[in-house]
Formats: structure tokens, C-alpha cells, sequence
């Protein structure tokens, strides 16, 4: 009985076959009622055939065999699962890379800089793995599949080498389009696991944002754990600008860090880990370490068979069949056949089918997301406010992202809440939240203008006033800065760290939300960076097919031909984030 629990269904939807015999059912008592309203009851004697009537046993027997045919066509099968010592320790599990090629990632903070030693780390993954298949993705302003999983470790190094200038006339990082085409690169084919490895320096204008988030919960839902390679140091380093000097934000250069807790919270979210990277290999072995892992199907060691059990119902069903048509067989015979029949079915039919009903997201509402941010649960609280309309909604979207250390969203977020808000109280209460968010964020010009229209609608508000303050002296200093070439030697910035820093989601959980839902644009445009690459082919739906097939053997120019595909295949970049 215990193995009978573990019954699964191959083909379910063979189930359907039991609406054929209450068709006929139908119709047949449809065509009795339309032969009956031929004449009139009191000639039915002598107008109709006097044909004997099938009683109800034998109509039970019919519709029991229907249902155990079906049963045997649906393929009813316990797994058997036996030790084999000649199977090769082959881990069978497929991994999609998903390698940054933006312009950040040309930085020399990590030797020689981020880029190559992230081609360098993945040159040497497939050595470190035991059999899994590897696929590769890249990304900058938008994303695509350069190659799909495979075993062979000599192809995944050839895409890798030609993939380096793919993107070039895509400037940008869009990690939520990213990602989810990395995800449609992995399709659920069989029962073996999937997993994301995301190589990149984890920009904060890059990895923030409810897109992101978003794409994440995605991943959560399916079961693809993301696992981060972080290329990056928390003091940064420029970026190149590929003229000799380097990219330029409010006209001083630009220091690219890299956000590691937000790329540690995307892992953990998703079940995988965030590593940093190393001088040595032990990075590699810890992300292969937790790779191996995931469950493989068939595992190391052992295979899986099925114990095929179709006979049995389709027997059953033929016999009923034929118990059915026995001349004068008693009702009471035919009732007592259908009871070990109806037992059988009773138990079959509650065993779950080979498959997993897909997680259903959260239901969007003022107490669900009350109740995230009560817990704790900060990123479920900002994904749910973001789908609710009205000032508290923008409010209690805008403290999450704050909670979580996003600070350019939770400036949006306050930005349409000050703007949808239909009050001065509501409003002061928009604009000190988002100077808190705009200081936070290193945008002190920014602050100093929201806390100064607070003190307009609240005059009296200490916490405003003394934030403004501090705001000014941070606008001051950077001010000196920019007049002069550098600080003096032993001098540092002083720290301003210390302020009112009290953000609430201002979000009542009995209240409904009203008001429509505005978002702020990012700042910063994109522009094309020169390159030395042929354009973009326009290529024809047969030109790509024939590229598709012999890739292998293009041993002059690979990369147009696959850019040409990836443009196909992605969309084009839609944000307005930093070009790098």
C-alpha cells in the first residue's frame, strides 16, 4: 500500500476519455425523447419495437470500463529507482552563466580588470564541475542566449571568447531583462535542477529597482537558484571611458562599487549564494560545491526506471466489458464486480500526478504588505505596495526600498507619493522621507530642497530642521570639493552620517488605497561608445536559421552573426539608467 502512494500518472489528461460515454449517454436519451413524441403514448404498442431495456448494472459495467480504459491509457507507473555501478558520476544539472559585458566592468579594481578576470574564472568552470551543462547569456543594456546548455566544454569556451563585444551599441546594465532571459534559456525539460550563475560588479543603479525584484521572485517561483560571482571592492575604481580617461557623473568621475548586499539578498532569496571573488580558486569552489548540491535526476550512481502498471486497468476494463454483454448475468452479479472496480479508482484517482502546480504569487493588498513589513519581510513589502495604487502605496513602497538600503527607488517611490498626495500633511510627510532617501543616496542638493519645502508646510518640525542642517554642510562640502583639485594632505570629509533617519511606510493596513500610480524617470541617458566591430547583419528568419546551424564552422567573423541573433531574440533597452 505504501508504494501505492508514490503511483504517478504519465499521460493525465486520458482522463478525458470519460465524457465520450456520457455523451453517448446523452444522445441517447435525447433520440429516446424525439422517438417517444412520435405518436401519442396509447399507440407506443404498436409504433415502436418492444425492445428489452439495459438495466442499470449493465449501464454501471459500461461506465466502469470507460473509466478503467482511460485509466490505462493515462500510464500508471511507480518509479523504481536501482543502484548501477557503471554509471558515470555525472552531476545532471543544467547552468545558464550570465556574464556582465557593460562598461563598468572594465574597472581595475579587481587585476586585471573585472572583465577578464571574470573570463578568466569562467574559462576555468568547466573544469571544476563534475558533468553539469553549461549554457551562456550576456547582458549590458539589454540581454540574450548566446548558447544554450551543453556538456561539451570546448563549445561553451568558444562562445565565451566571441562574446565579448556583443553588446557593445547596448551601453547600460539591465539585470531584470537579464535575467529573465536567462530563465527562458533554461526550459523545464525532466526533473533535473536549474540554476542561474550571475558573473557580474553589481552596480547599484543596476541591481535595485521593483524590475529586479521582480525578476527575481520570478526565479523563487520556478525553483532556478541564482548564484553571484561579485566582481568588485567596496572602495570602486573608475570607469574607462576608452578615450584615456574616464566616465564623468556631475562632472567628476565616476566611481563604480560594487552593492554586495543586494547581490547577497538576491541569492538568498532565491536559495543560491553570493561569493566574492578571490585571487585564488576558492571561489570557484565554493559556487561548485553549492551547485553540486542541487538534486540531479538520475544521480550520481544510480538509475531511475518505472514500473509500467497500464496492464491491470486495461484487464480490468476488457473484462467488465465482457461481463456486461454475458447473457442473463444477475443484476446482483453485475453489482458486486463494480465494487472492487470503484474501490480501485477511488484510491488511483488520489494520487498526485508526475508534476508540481506552479506557486502561486501573494494576492496584492494593504494587510498582505502591512503584514511583510511587520515581519520584516521588506522585499515581499515593496514588490506588494508596488501593485497597489494611491499615496500610501507609494509611501509604504518608498520605506521598503528604503529598509532594504534602495535608496534611488525609495526616492521615486516618495516622489510619487509627494505628487499624488491631496494634502499638506501628506505631502510633508512625502517630502521628508524622500530628503531622508536623497541623502542617503549622496544627492544632498536634492535634500536640502525636499526638507526646505517640509518646513514650508511644518514650520515647527525639528527632525526637518535639523536634517536640513546637516544636508546643507554635506551640499557645502561637496561644493569646496569641486573648487579645488583635491583635499589637503591629513584632511578627510567629515562624516554627516548621524540624522533623523525615521522613514514608515505610513501605510495603515485597514485603509484602501485610492489614486492612481505615478513613477519617477532615472537620470542619465545612454549613448553609443564607439567600437571596432562590424555592424549589426540584418539578416533574414533564413539567413539566422542557416547561421544557427553552422556556427561551427564561421571561422572568419562569429560575432556579427550572433549579434544579429541576440537582437532578434531580445528587447531593445527600455530604462534610463547610467550607460555603464
Amino acid at each position: 500500500m505504501n508504494e501505492l502512494t508514490q503511483l504517478q500518472w504519465q499521460w493525465p489528461w486520458a482522463f478525458l476519455l470519460m465524457f465520450l460515454p456520457l455523451a453517448g449517454i446523452l444522445l441517447t436519451l435525447r433520440q429516446r425523447s424525439r422517438v417517444l413524441d412520435y405518436a401519442d403514448s396509447a399507440l407506443h404498442p404498436w409504433a415502436l419495437l418492444d425492445r428489452p431495456q439495459a438495466g442499470l448494472g449493465r449501464l454501471g459495467l459500461h461506465l466502469a470500463a470507460w473509466l478503467l480504459l482511460a485509466a490505462a491509457l493515462a500510464g500508471p507507473r511507480l518509479p523504481v529507482t536501482s543502484s548501477n555501478a557503471t554509471t558515470p558520476d555525472r552531476h545532471d544539472v543544467r547552468v545558464m552563466t550570465l556574464l556582465d559585458v557593460s562598461d563598468s566592468m572594465q574597472a581595475t579594481d579587481i587585476a586585471p580588470s573585472r572583465a577578464e578576470r571574470a573570463r578568466l574564472k569562467l574559462h576555468a568552470l568547466p573544469d571544476a564541475l563534475a558533468g553539469e551543462s553549461l549554457g551562456l547569456a550576456v547582458f549590458a543594456g539589454t540581454a540574450g542566449v548566446v548558447m544554450p546548455p551543453s556538456t561539451d566544454p570546448a563549445v561553451f569556451r568558444y562562445a565565451l571568447e566571441h562574446s565579448e563585444h556583443l553588446l557593445d551599441d547596448a551601453p547600460g546594465s539591465e539585470l531584470a531583462v537579464a535575467l529573465d532571459a536567462a530563465a527562458r534559456g533554461l526550459p523545464n525539460i525532466g526533473e533535473s535542477a536549474r540554476a542561474i550563475l550571475l558573473i557580474s560588479d553589481g552596480e547599484t543603479d543596476m541591481v535595485r529597482g521593483n524590475e529586479v525584484l521582480q525578476a527575481v521572485e520570478k526565479l523563487r517561483e520556478a525553483g532556478i537558484p541564482l548564484f553571484v560571482l561579485g566582481l568588485g571592492t567596496p572602495q570602486g575604481a573608475p570607469i574607462p571611458n576608452g578615450a584615456g580617461g574616464f566616465q564623468q557623473l556631475d562632472e567628476q568621475p565616476f566611481q563604480s562599487r560594487m552593492d554586495s548586499s543586494a547581490l547577497a539578498e538576491m541569492a538568498q532569496r532565491t536559495g543560491g549564494i553570493f561569493v566574492p571573488v578571490s585571487d585564488g580558486d576558492d571561489d570557484l569552489r565554493t559556487l561548485v560545491k553549492a551547485i553540486h548540491a542541487l538534486p540531479s535526476h538520475p544521480a550520481p550512481g544510480t538509475s531511475r526506471t518505472w514500473n509500467e502498471l497500464f496492464y491491470w486497468p486495461l484487464l480490468l476494463g476488457l473484462g467488465l466489458l465482457l461481463l456486461a454483454y454475458v447473457p442473463r448475468f444477475s443484476f446482483k452479479a453485475q453489482h458486486a464486480a463494480l465494487i472492487p472496480t470503484c474501490w480501485l479508482l477511488a484510491h488511483s484517482l488520489t494520487f498526485t500526478p508526475d508534476a508540481q502546480a506552479a506557486t502561486q504569487p501573494p494576492v496584492a493588498s494593504p494587510s498582505a504588505a502591512y503584514a511583510a513589513w511587520q515581519r520584516g519581510d521588506f522585499v515581499q513589502a515593496q514588490l506588494l505596495y508596488a501593485r497597489l495604487p494611491g499615496t500610501q502605496a507609494r509611501m509604504g513602497e518608498g520605506a521598503a526600498a528604503y529598509r532594504r538600503g534602495d535608496f534611488n527607488h525609495a526616492a521615486q517611490a516618495f516622489t510619487s507619493a509627494w505628487l499624488l498626495s491631496d494634502s499638506d500633511p501628506a505631502r510633508a510627510n512625502a517630502l521628508y522621507n524622500l530628503g531622508n532617501a536623497e541623502l542617503q543616496a549622496g544627492r544632498s542638493e536634492r535634500a536640502v530642497a525636499a526638507y526646505e519645502q517640509v518646513l514650508r508646510l511644518r514650520p515647527d518640525d525639528e527632525n526637518a530642521a535639523s536634517n536640513l542642517w546637516l544636508a546643507q554642510q554635506q551640499a557645502e562640502q561637496k561644493r569646496m570639493k569641486k573648487s579645488r583639485p583635491e583635499d589637503p594632505p591629513g584632511r578627510k570629509p567629515t562624516d554627516f552620517a548621524r540624522y533623523n533617519e525615521d522613514v514608515t511606510p505610513d501605510f495603515p493596513p485597514d485603509d484602501t488605497p485610492s489614486g492612481g500610480d505615478l513613477s519617477a524617470g532615472g537620470s542619465g541617458a545612454g549613448q553609443k561608445r564607439p567600437t571596432g566591430e562590424p555592424a549589426a547583419l540584418n539578416l533574414s528568419e533564413a539567413d539566422r536559421l542557416a547561421a544557427e546551424k553552422k556556427m561551427e564552422l564561421l571561422d572568419d567573423q562569429p560575432a556579427p552573426a550572433w549579434r544579429a541573433m541576440l537582437r532578434r531574440d531580445t528587447p531593445e533597452r527600455k530604462s534610463e539608467g547610467l550607460p555603464w
